[in-house]
């Protein structure tokens, strides 16, 4: 008998990633508590990381840090896993 494995993606609820233009705001990134995964080349952080970056994009909060938190996009992390549907 033959399992048949198929890869699906799957967005995380728990993991978030950051693009756009992350190198100009990559002190603020790190200080919100996102990290750098280097072997996928991304930041990385959790629900309470992406709240505090959030947080900044507030223009009360600073006009400088509200503009580069504004030109970057969260989203969630995808792993794939295999299944034997």
């Amino acid at each position: 008998m033959m399992i048949l494995m198929t890869t699906r993606t799957v967005a995380s609820e728990t993991e978030f990633t950051i693009i756009g233009k992350t190198y100009e705001a990559k002190e603020l990134i790190k200080s919100s508590g996102f990290r750098w995964d280097k072997e996928n080349q991304r930041w990385i952080g959790d629900a309470n990381a992406k709240s505090n970056i959030e947080a900044e994009g507030n223009p009360a909060r600073g006009r400088k840090n509200a503009k580069l938190v504004n030109a970057l996009k969260i989203g969630p992390v995808y792993h794939d896993i295999e299944t034997d549907d």
